[in-house]
């Protein structure tokens, strides 16, 4: 009877201290971000990304107080934390200490862009979604309505795909109606889009299977007329030398406050993979056992006659 209460002790033993490990080894990723001030930060993407290839594995944005909280079991990670009109920040999370303060760095260069042409963007929280205006901001200026998107708070850019941080894939609003085609964000400019509205916690209104929705609302052109952009840009490959060019040809046409949008996209994308094919000959030998070339080469090599 002793030895089984023993037993029992020691199970319970182990079992309270592997918990207590296991709980001390994977805390909860925490911390501040403040600006150069000490004053906190809202609205700052904060992503963890694996050491190994730098994938995304989970992420936030900090709340009202500049605080943010990741949950995960990453270990051996990187903190990128980014927000615009400030120089983004990599921290090695073995290096990390839980709670920290971090402090952000003004971008030099974008705050001398933005004095002269615009202002940086604001973001403000309207019950379970982020409003960020784009009109008159620095992000208006980003290009495409793609490359604007990733950086607006609480979105990021992941293999090439929009992402909500910590919602995974988006459904993409425009004035209200649905994008089915996503192509259609490469062709919409980011001086045409007034305010972006990130919703993480969608509504009744939308499919269950809906994880977040980003909405986006264009401004309204006056007059009436045609009007067109056209861009082109290239990319290189510095490893083997390909080039990656992509056009956009976007035509607008306005009667009557109806508009009317057509759009051409085209890009060119060469891929190299590296292969090493091997071929192997087989031959019977006298024994009937089955040799491949290079062994019998081997056995001719090694015989010898002696005269």
């Amino acid at each position: 009877m002793k030895v089984i209460k023993c037993l029992i002790l020691s199970l319970v033993f182990a079992t309270t201290c592997f918990a207590s490990i296991a709980a001390q080894t994977f805390p909860d990723v925490t911390g501040t971000i403040v600006d150069f001030n000490g004053k906190p930060m809202r609205f700052v993407n904060v992503v963890l990304l694996a050491a190994q290839d730098s994938t995304l594995i989970q992420g936030t944005t900090t709340d009202e107080l500049g605080k943010f909280n990741i949950v995960t079991s990453e270990v051996n990670g990187i903190l990128k934390i980014s927000s615009v009109g400030y120089e983004t920040v990599y921290v090695n999370l073995s290096d990390y200490r839980e709670g920290n303060t971090i402090s952000m760095v003004e971008d030099a260069q974008m705050l001398n862009e933005v004095t002269v042409k615009s202002q940086l963007p604001k973001t403000k929280l309207t019950g379970n979604s982020m409003v960020t205006s784009i009109q008159g901001s620095v992000l208006e200026k980003s290009g495409t309505a793609k490359e604007m998107l990733a950086k607006v708070p609480g979105m990021t850019l992941r293999s090439d795909e929009l992402e909500v941080i910590g919602k995974g894939t988006p459904v993409f609003y425009i004035n209200g109606r649905k994008v089915n085609d996503k192509d259609e964000l490469k062709r919409m400019r980011s001086e045409d889009i007034k305010e972006v509205e990130v919703i993480t916690n969608p509504g009744a209104q939308y499919d269950a299977a809906v994880s977040a929705v980003v909405r986006i609302k264009t401004l309204r052109r006056q007059g009436i007329g045609f009007g067109f952009d056209f861009d082109v840009t290239n990319s290189n490959d510095l490893a083997y030398g390909n080039d990656d060019p992509s056009a956009n040809l976007n035509l607008r046409y306005r009667h009557n406050k109806v508009d009317f949008f057509a759009g051409i996209n085209y890009s060119k994308w060469d891929g190299v993979s590296d292969s090493y094919p091997e071929q192997l000959s087989f031959v019977k030998g006298d024994n009937g056992q089955i040799k491949t070339v290079e062994q019998l080469i081997n056995l001719l090599d090694s015989n010898s006659y002696n005269v």
